[in-house]
């Protein structure tokens, strides 16, 4: 030890005014001493420990050997005489930073991540200047799952050490998996300023980026970082999301393809390649079903021992999902939450997610169970469901984002279920069944198509709860501008070659008329310039066009609905929670009615809502229904006052009625016939 650094027993005082001199008046302990430290500095732990064991039999109370040997055990790995060691200097020296950071992260070490807590807050109350007690401390933080007291600590230790990439990378990436994007930013950013190659932080980055709607920086940094690791197949697939962000069906497919070439088994890039198919126009419906279906698409899952659905008493339904939040499934969610029994149905939810918001604490409280997931490999997850002897599962997802399909090829539950989620079939083996209607799915169409046997529910295969945020009501905007504006919210992958060729002719047919598109990717300059120009290719002036990025907040984005008089719906992937938001607004919304789930969704919501005059059954009808409407201001105007009370005395909305319908079909499909569903 340097003679002339403070003492470690805490005094202020220099170790050589302080301790040395008690140990010379001992009779050469500090010479012991500085032989031991050596020792155990240049690695040699076991010689070390005898000398320490020799300056503690003489005195048992020398808080320097007492630290010195607990280091020692540690090397040896004998972490409980560490820690006991360690304890005892701590008593002897309770100003001693460093033996409370050394007790702390053994306890670290132990997983006794609680005690650790208590002796590293001490450490930086001992400490305040000291960046590494902060960090320790956030990292145990994180283990006792306080996420918020954790990143205050990083965020303490880093105005400390801002150079720190380390903790920079923890401490964004801990505020990435909260969701505080725009906080998390500027750690990366600081990385890749230090540490230009870093592909980690680039990939980090440009997530965010995406994720912000700004998809021109999101790109710059993952080219960088594909120059960086041209054959990472998860930058690769990065890529491919963004040109899906950007209206690009066909070239996200193409970079999806590559990135399976690279790494067949990524069951995430996967299943993003099968969701863009669902986007293209010309896709065959044939081969779409064949992808799903395919070797490649299969899980493996090792399943546990089979088990029927135990007929009788309370029916025990599990619903998987990363999307119980602010979200779109959220919307459907909460009506069926709401109004299922609990007296008849014991609801587990298995929450695949790592934050929660005001949404899920809603949500939480119409469940008699809720579990979080997302950290637990799929084995010990499938363990869980089964030790919970759940009858149905149901999964949310589909092939869409965050999805836990590998989870249901372990077959968890007797009986398994998707719905709602993804707008097509999974291609398991392992799902029993799909959730529909007859409106959606019409019966004997293409029920071959699906790997699942589908369930179709007497009206909607949904429910719709709207946002709370919605506005009234507002008139038709065309009777005080003078003329119409067509419009349509949905994500720019949506808007096929087809659509925009057919919206492109309404334009023409209508004289004076407008389209305002709206999405989060339009927030992007080089996004809304790369629109412009597929408009204008087709003949379009720019200026009849309004494309908008994202607002501010939810109520901001559904008060646009009062700019619009007639809204668009895409085919052939329709939209769900935007055709439900614009029909709720009082916008009629005008759709192509095809022959599969994705491309039939809002018909069935205007049929279930007496609107089938707004169904259109090729292009050139869905043009001539828009003409049609366009040329009557007035009769929109009152369409408009008309749709919400019809939507809130539908089937659409009516919560009750579904949970009622939804009970009643997992209970047939589980064998519990003599479960009442009232």
């Amino acid at each position: 030890m340097n003679r002339n650094r403070p003492c470690p027993c805490g005094s202020g005082r220099k170790f050589k005014h302080c301790c040395e001199r008690r140990q010379r008046r001992g009779g050469g302990a500090a010479g012991l001493l500085d032989r031991a430290q050596s020792l155990q500095n240049s690695g040699r732990h076991a010689d070390a420990a005898e000398l320490f064991q020799q300056l503690l039999a003489t005195d048992p109370g020398h808080h320097a050997a007492l630290y010195g040997l607990a280091v020692c055990r540690m090397q040896a790995g004998d972490t409980d005489q560490a820690v006991a060691l360690m304890q005892q200097a701590v008593a002897a020296a309770p100003a001693a930073a460093a033996y409370r950071q050394g007790l702390g992260l053994l306890y670290m070490m132990r997983g006794e991540f609680q005690a650790a807590a208590t002796s590293l807050r001490q450490l930086v109350e001992l400490e305040p200047a000291a960046p590494h007690g902060w960090f320790n401390l956030a990292l145990c933080l994180q283990n006792l799952d306080q996420p918020e007291q954790a990143v205050q600590a990083y965020e303490q230790g880093l105005t400390l050490a801002p150079g720190d990439l380390d903790a920079r990378m923890k401490c964004g990436s801990l505020l990435y998996r909260r969701g505080r994007l725009i906080e998390a930013a500027p750690h990366f950013e600081a990385v890749v300023a230090a540490k230009p190659d870093h592909v980690q932080s680039r990939r980090y980055l440009g997530t965010i980026r995406r994720r912000l709607g700004e998809l021109s920086a999101a790109l710059e940094q993952f080219q960088r970082a594909h120059k960086l690791e041209p054959d990472n197949p998860s930058i690769i697939a990065s890529l491919a999301g963004i040109q899906r962000d950007r209206g690009d069906a066909a070239a996200a497919m193409a970079l999806y393809r590559r990135s399976l070439d690279l790494q067949p088994g990524d069951r995430a890039t996967r299943s993003n390649w099968l969701m863009a198919m669902n986007y293209l126009d010309d896709i065959d419906e044939a081969e779409l079903a064949r992808a799903h279906r395919s070797p490649g698409a299969q899980l493996d899952g090792q399943q546990g021992e089979a088990r029927a659905p135990e007929p009788g008493g309370k029916l025990r339904v599990g619903l998987v999902s990363g999307d119980l939040r602010q979200h779109s499934v959220a919307y459907f969610i909460e009506p069926l939450l709401r109004h299922l029994d609990p007296g008849e149905i014991d609801v587990h939810v298995y929450y695949n997610h790592g934050f929660e918001d005001q949404v899920s604490q809603r949500l939480k409280a119409h469940c008699a169970h809720w579990r979080v997931i997302h950290a637990l490999p799929d084995p010990a997850a499938a363990e869980q469901i089964r030790a919970d002897r759940i009858d149905v599962l149901v999964d949310l997802s589909g092939h869409s984002g965050g999805n836990r399909l590998a989870l249901f090829a372990m077959k968890p539950a007797p009986v398994q279920v998707t719905w709602l989620g993804y707008p097509n079939t999974t291609g398991l083996d392992a799902m029993d069944y799909r959730l529909t209607d007859h409106l959606t799915d019409p019966p004997g169409d293409h029920d071959d198509r699906y790997s699942e046997q589908l369930l179709r529910l007497d009206g909607h295969f949904c429910c719709y709860q709207p946002p709370p945020e919605a506005p009234p009501v507002a008139p038709a905007p065309a009777l005080e501008n003078g003329y119409i504006t067509f419009g349509s919210f949905n994500n720019l992958a949506k808007l096929s070659p087809s659509v925009l060729d057919c919206w492109s002719g309404i334009l023409k047919a209508v004289p004076g008329s407008r389209l305002l598109l709206k999405t989060r990717a339009l927030s992007d300059p080089a996004t809304l310039s790369m629109l412009h120009l597929r408009f204008t290719g087709r003949g379009v002036d720019p200026g009849r066009l309004t494309l908008l990025g994202r607002d501010a907040g939810k109520s901001d984005h559904l008060q646009r609905y009062a700019e619009i008089d007639i809204a668009l719906d895409p085919f052939p992937y329709n939209g769900t929670t935007t055709s439900c938001e614009a029909l709720w607004c009082g916008v009629p919304v005008i759709a192509l009615e095809g022959d599969t789930h994705r491309s039939r969704v809002t018909a069935s919501f205007l049929r279930g809502l007496g609107l089938e005059a707004l169904v259109a059954e090729d292009a050139t009808d869905y043009q001539q229904i828009a003409a049609d409407f366009a040329g009557d201001p007035p009769r929109l105007d009152a369409l408009r006052q008309e749709i919400r009370p019809g939507m809130e005395g539908s089937l659409l909305m009516d919560g009750a009625a579904f949970a009622r319908r939804f009970h009643q079909a997992m209970a047939e499909i589980a064998g519990h016939q003599r479960v009442s569903v009232k």
